[in-house]
């Protein structure tokens, strides 16, 4: 939080997402909707859209703001530029209610995704982008895929072998796409546009991370391109019996089963390796 004195009074400015309620930052990304379709050099529209989100962030009594200077308008408008340019790379709330019913985010660096969750997801997310935001069912789907009411016996799941650190109840496509049509009515969409940045980072880092298995080296193909065939991947998992039947591996922590396919990977390469270079030393010895 930044300090702004004005007169014997001073306000508190929030400078990050984490400081604003979940009023406040649904509010603040729907006026960033709109700051993203105004045109850079329309200064008076950015700063009255500036001077909106300042006014959401903080309380000043209407005596202190009819009294306010253009220029201290101006600069104080300027302390919540932030807002229109910082990502979200952090879980910008833990849950939210919808219709009485609390909804668990997923947390920061899949700690608590499972296989299914984020094949799905991708899926959802590939059909969404692919009809450039145009078919809101897959975003609404995705999103109600990746935030899911508390497990009915988590306090029993909690203190048993297979606990794994998830709150939320097992994925199930039916009922994402039944929440799908209530999010879609009732969640405000600043947070749906929250946790849609959320998820993007999150993703983006965990394809870095993981990035040998998305991407050729020229000689070993990837073992998926950017989440397709990425189903038909775990399939080919379970057949192996490592982490049990195909069931046992769409529960699997998504990093568990790509650390094993990691690991995998490195093996095959060294191996073809070593059978290059014999080939190439044998092949000497011929001639």
């Amino acid at each position: 939080m930044k300090t702004a004195t004005i007169g014997n009074a001073q306000y508190s400015i929030p400078t990050k997402f984490d400081e604003l309620t979940l009023d406040q930052l649904a509010q603040v990304l729907t006026c960033r909707l709109y700051y993203s379709h105004i045109v850079e050099n329309y200064e008076d529209a950015i700063l009255k859209l500036k001077i909106q989100v300042l006014r959401l962030l903080v309380t000043f009594p209407t005596e202190v703001w009819i009294q306010l200077t253009t220029q201290q308008i101006w600069f104080l408008s300027q302390q919540v530029t932030w807002c229109f340019k910082a990502k979200i790379e952090k879980q910008p709330f833990k849950s939210f209610v919808v219709n009485g019913v609390e909804y668990h985010v997923f947390a920061e660096n899949f700690a608590d995704t499972s296989t299914i969750e984020l094949a799905i997801a991708t899926i959802l997310y590939l059909s969404y982008a692919k009809s450039k935001g145009e078919n809101k069912q897959p975003f609404y789907e995705l999103l109600a895929t990746i935030a899911r009411p508390a497990r009915q016996d988590l306090a029993t799941f909690q203190n048993s072998p297979d606990w794994t650190g998830d709150v939320r109840e097992p994925y199930n496509q039916i009922l994402a796409q039944d929440r799908a049509k209530i999010f879609e009515q009732h969640l405000p969409f600043g947070l749906a546009i929250a946790l849609l940045h959320f998820w993007e980072h999150t993703n983006s880092t965990f394809l870095k991370r993981y990035e040998k298995l998305f991407d050729s080296d020229g000689d070993t193909p990837p073992v998926f391109k950017h989440g397709r065939g990425m189903l038909a991947m775990l399939e080919d998992v379970a057949e192996v019996q490592i982490f049990g039947n195909i069931k046992n591996v769409y529960e699997q922590n998504v990093h568990n089963v790509f650390m094993y396919l990691e690991h995998k990977k490195v093996k095959v390469e060294q191996a073809e390796k070593a059978q290059r270079e014999a080939d190439r030393h044998n092949n000497h010895n011929n001639d």
